[in-house]
């Protein structure tokens, strides 16, 4: 039996990740949060419209509740998108500063 061959893998080659557009990362991260957001205040309107479906009382509370709960559903996209988007800014702020002293992040991509 022969040795085993040491040629390199055919269509493989290692990356590195010198640098991160803030504004393509923040944008991103933006993006990602304002979905979540979207998710998270669904969840709470379901939860005040169950809420105030089964606790009664009179219509004021009524009507807060489900204000309360559109509030959710439109403004938490918002929030966690410019959150989202201010993270993602500093992160890649962070990242490009400290890849700058240790190289950055290496990646084995395949073609």
């Amino acid at each position: 039996q022969s040795a085993p061959s040491a040629s390199p893998v055919v269509g493989k080659r290692l990356v590195r990740i010198r640098r991160i557009d803030a504004a393509s990362a923040g944008m991103m991260a933006g993006a990602l949060y304002a979905f979540l957001g979207l998710i998270v205040g669904g969840i709470f309107f379901i939860a005040t419209v169950m809420g105030v479906s089964i606790g009664g009382g009179d219509d004021a509370v009524a009507v807060t509740g489900i204000v309360g709960g559109l509030f959710a559903l439109v403004g938490l996209p918002i929030f966690y998108g410019l959150l989202g988007l201010i993270c993602g800014l500093i992160g890649a702020a962070i990242y490009n500063l400290t890849a700058s002293f240790v190289g950055g992040i290496q990646m084995q991509l395949e073609a």
